[in-house]
């Protein structure tokens, strides 16, 4: 249900929980859309620090981030600050209404440069679904 919300075709998501020992591996594939429109982006559960409910995230490798709190089919939207070419996001948690996210410069199989981005979700740019 988590990765059939989002808009995004031919998706790879590596999951990861509290609840199983290493990460796991998400695809979702479309027919329709192409082959080279394969996009990598990261999922992780966790607990509200204001109650024992839990939450999911997506983060993108484009900066786009989908927060679904109690289950909720809808999601909140978020855009991360956009990276110029040859960088994507990688890793992510959010906690507290923060998100932290890390980025890396990619050539080919190397990595260049890599940093991280914190903000706090009030600041990012929402998107209406």
């Amino acid at each position: 249900q988590l990765i059939n919300s989002t808009e995004e075709e031919n998706i790879s998501i590596e999951y990861f929980d509290k609840n199983y020992p290493s990460s796991l591996k998400i695809i979702k594939t479309s027919p329709k859309a192409p082959e080279l429109e394969d996009i990598d982006c990261q999922a992780v559960a966790y607990s509200s620090v204001q109650n024992d409910k839990v939450h999911y995230s997506i983060l993108f490798n484009t900066g786009k981030l989908y927060i679904y709190y109690d289950n909720d089919k809808f999601p909140d939207i978020y855009l991360l600050p956009e990276l110029p070419e040859n960088f994507f996001y990688t890793y992510f948690a959010v906690h507290d209404n923060f998100v932290v996210a890390s980025w890396e410069e990619q050539e080919f199989y190397e990595c260049k440069r890599t940093g991280i981005v914190t903000a706090p979700l009030a600041k990012l740019k929402k998107v209406e679904p």
